[in-house]
């Protein structure tokens, strides 16, 4: 390029050639690398240079999914910055891909109804046939059943069980009948996150394996990472804690040389739960304090609630009295009801249940606990078992 005469014509091939070498860094490095977001940096300022709308867009967009991935709260201005720009050139494909990006970063930041509004909206103007191009120039997947599963996430956290199972379901289909390999694995990857939220370690592992084994195929770093990371819990769900554990660290160094950091709160509280099955309290609380110490650094939501139960858990099974355990507790209740994740609030409810229960709170337990079981209607899910069972116990 150093022979080119500056100009247009040399912007132009410059821009190109480095969008091509973001997209090759992204699978190389990670979405998250320093490299990948400082290609995709040039690349906006080549955008503006041109004068180009379609593509100062999809540089821009570029740099969400980095910012996305390693700065979440920056990664969100940088979505609203689509939708302004998606706004004012009344381009139904650069709205829909805004959408895409407030789902998402609205996913991380605890957003739950934000995301899952975005994903309808997303789909009033999607078109299957126009935006399969989408697959190649935004972020190498089809949007639809990235939505779709990204609504489930953010409908569980809802506490709409059936609805989040149905967007899971519908989001492998769709990916299938796509047969596009990135498609599908993306859509896998967090079907098997809900199948985690739902203590189901065979199928965690199943569908786990199969994007370590579509990231080894196709070289894509960070999906072998975070495929490990929920293999490894999985392993370990199902009885085998040490090759599970080990699975698990080891996938979580390498989640951290992508340069991600979204997540991270999650994924500790994974690592938590296995200390937790093998004993090992001590090291829960750290893996436990590094998660809050991750969502602190990038003041994501996501899973945060459920840290602080698990603080609690911790509280219990140290030296700590009974008020500072309850006082976990009430953190947790306390964040899920301001995020809405009425899922996250049963698990805490039922945690400071049992603990007024032991201390002849019965009453005072059962005040807390029914509403939001009765909240959930008939549905049946391994916590709201859980719950109910807790429930009949304060009598």
């Amino acid at each position: 390029m150093g022979k080119v005469t500056e100009g247009p014509d040399r912007h132009r091939r410059e821009f190109e050639l480095q969008m091509l070498l973001g997209a090759s860094l992204r699978v190389s490095r990670g979405f998250a690398a320093s490299e990948t977001g400082d290609v995709f940096e040039r690349a906006r300022e080549l955008g503006e240079l041109l004068d180009d709308p379609r593509a100062y867009y999809s540089a821009v967009w570029s740099l969400w999914m980095f910012n996305s991935i390693k700065r979440p709260r920056l990664g969100m201005s940088f979505a609203e910055e689509l939708l302004d720009v998606a706004e004012r050139e009344g381009d139904d494909e650069f709205k829909l891909q805004a959408h895409h990006a407030v789902w998402q970063s609205a996913t991380c930041l605890a957003d739950f109804r934000v995301a899952r509004d975005h994903f309808d909206l997303a789909m009033e103007i999607y078109d299957a046939e126009r935006d399969r191009a989408h697959m190649d120039s935004f972020g190498s997947h089809d949007p639809e059943p990235c939505g779709l599963v990204f609504k489930g996430i953010s409908c569980w956290m809802l506490g709409e069980i059936a609805e989040a199972e149905a967007c899971a379901s519908n989001a492998l289909q769709r990916a299938a009948e796509l047969g596009h390999p990135f498609s599908a694995a993306l859509a896998t990857l967090w079907v098997a996150t809900m199948h985690q939220f739902r203590d189901e370690g065979t199928d965690v592992v199943r569908r786990a394996r199969e994007v370590v084994d579509f990231a080894n195929e196709y070289g894509f770093v960070y999906w072998r990472a975070v495929g490990a990371i929920l293999e490894g819990w999985g392993v370990a769900r199902n009885g085998d804690l040490g090759r599970g554990l080990q699975l698990l660290l080891e996938a979580m160094a390498l989640y951290d040389k992508t340069g991600a950091l979204w997540m991270r709160p999650y994924y500790f509280g994974l690592l938590a739960d296995v200390y937790r099955r093998l004993g090992r309290y001590e090291e829960m609380e750290r893996a436990v304090r590094d998660g809050l110490a991750a969502a602190a650094e990038t003041t994501e939501g996501f899973y945060v609630p459920e840290l602080h139960r698990l603080l609690g858990d911790c509280a219990g099974w140290s030296d700590a009295g009974a008020e500072e355990v309850e006082a976990h507790y009430r953190d947790a209740l306390a964040l899920a009801a301001a995020q809405e994740a009425r899922s996250l609030e049963l698990r805490a409810a039922t945690s400071l249940a049992r603990l007024l229960q032991g201390e002849g709170r019965s009453a005072e337990a059962r005040a807390g606990l029914a509403p939001i079981v009765e909240w959930f209607g008939q549905i049946d899910s391994p916590d709201l078992a859980e719950a109910r069972a807790t429930l009949a116990e304060l009598v």
